[in-house]
């Protein structure tokens, strides 16, 4: 994968710089001995001026060593991603709708730093990198023949979109989304746990899946959320994250 190989570029960079720093602070040393021995004041002045040189470039290639060990976490997170993307493409393309929606969900939840059943703000949908957000979109659509996915639930979205005026009812409109989509049906919230729901699945209603945040039992929360993620959505697709390879 690309980011191991960046991955073992970061590393050897890393082991280059502490080695110049460990060579560094030998100097350094050498030069402490050298003041201590030296009876001749300029000459003591110029090694004091060559000791905090020293310093000053010690602390820069450790600042820099600070900064790749930043690069090397973010890439073995990535690294880390990337193998759980692998997985949940597995599960996909064996149809395993409701392990894939697990997967999802967990993947989602470390990108944005959140527990289960955790309220979700606009804020941590900013926090899931565009890349990792539209791969999972993508391999949604792709193993399910175009009917799950996020662009999915966008488009059944903006079809029951109306205008917000004065006689606007935000909790009708939501339940008739919900019912488009099949998260609601017959005065009833649904999930896993209910059956008819698991039925949605095996007909492939446009739009069920996969389960979108905040990853609660009850899917009004995500519905309430639709807006938060229709924003990522867009965004994404505006930076042309979601463009086809």
């Amino acid at each position: 994968m690309k980011s191991r190989k960046r991955l073992e570029s970061k590393e050897n960079e890393k082991r280059r710089i502490e080695s110049q720093i460990a060579s560094l602070e030998e100097l350094s040393e050498k030069r402490n001995q050298e003041i201590k021995a030296e009876i001749d004041r300029v000459r003591r002045y110029q090694l004091y001026q060559k000791l905090d040189n020293d310093s000053e470039e010690i602390y820069e290639r450790s600042d820099k060593v600070d900064k790749i060990d930043k690069d090397i976490t973010k890439l073995q997170l990535d690294d880390d991603f990337e193998y759980k993307l692998l997985y949940l493409e597995i599960l996909l393309k064996e149809e395993n709708w409701d392990k894939a929606d697990k997967k999802t969900s967990e993947i989602m939840r470390q990108l944005a730093e959140k527990q289960q059943e955790e309220y979700w703000g606009t804020e941590d949908f900013d926090k899931i990198p565009c890349c990792f957000f539209c791969k999972i979109d993508k391999l949604w659509q792709e193993y399910s023949d175009q009917k799950f996915g996020f662009s999915i639930q966008l488009s059944k979205w903006r079809k029951y979109k109306k205008k917000i005026d004065e006689s606007f009812d935000v909790i009708k409109y939501q339940k008739k989304f919900a019912e488009s989509v099949g998260w609601y049906k017959t005065n009833k919230w649904l999930s896993w746990a209910d059956e008819r729901f698991g039925n949605n699945a095996k007909m492939k209603k446009d739009g069920l899946l996969p389960i979108p945040p905040p990853f609660k039992k009850d899917m009004s929360h995500s519905v309430e959320l639709m807006p938060q993620l229709a924003k990522k959505i867009e965004e994404c697709q505006g930076n042309h994250f979601c463009s086809e390879d």
